[in-house]
């Protein structure tokens, strides 16, 4: 089954590619208008492609970032044992990608993590209200 939601950037309208009951879709994933964002949809593990700055959601599982422009990933409130890839997709000419966690949350005690490598990625997974890089 394939679900995919395509979010231009004004905002004003969006595509679906849905293939099941439209209204049971919406409903499952509880979908955020957010810029850029591009949404692979749930069976098991949900995915999210961003080229801007972007808040996970709980829904979110791998983020992959595909930008040439430094780009923030905000991890939600820290829903204990959840984990969250982040990985930068675009390769050599990526921006630099700072994941950092939401209301005063901390990544192995540090505010941000960086990645700036190309291709690199990091999982994430929360544990009494601050974030761990396994």
């Amino acid at each position: 089954m394939v679900h995919n939601l395509t979010i231009d950037t004004q905002k004003t309208k969006f595509t679906r590619i849905i293939t099941k009951n439209e209204e049971q879709f919406m409903a499952y994933i509880n979908v955020k208008l957010q810029e850029n964002v591009t949404n692979s949809g749930c069976n098991s593990y949900c995915t999210t492609v961003v080229t801007n700055n972007y808040s996970a959601s709980d829904m979110d599982n791998y983020i992959g970032v595909v930008s040439e422009e430094p780009v923030i990933i905000i991890l939600p409130p820290s829903p204990d044992g959840k984990p969250y890839t982040v990985k930068n997709e675009w390769g050599e000419k990526s921006g630099k990608i700072t994941v950092t966690g939401s209301e005063g949350e901390l990544i192995d005690r540090a505010e941000i993590y960086e990645l700036t490598s190309p291709f690199e990625s990091a999982t994430f997974v929360s544990r009494g209200g601050n974030w761990y890089i396994i």
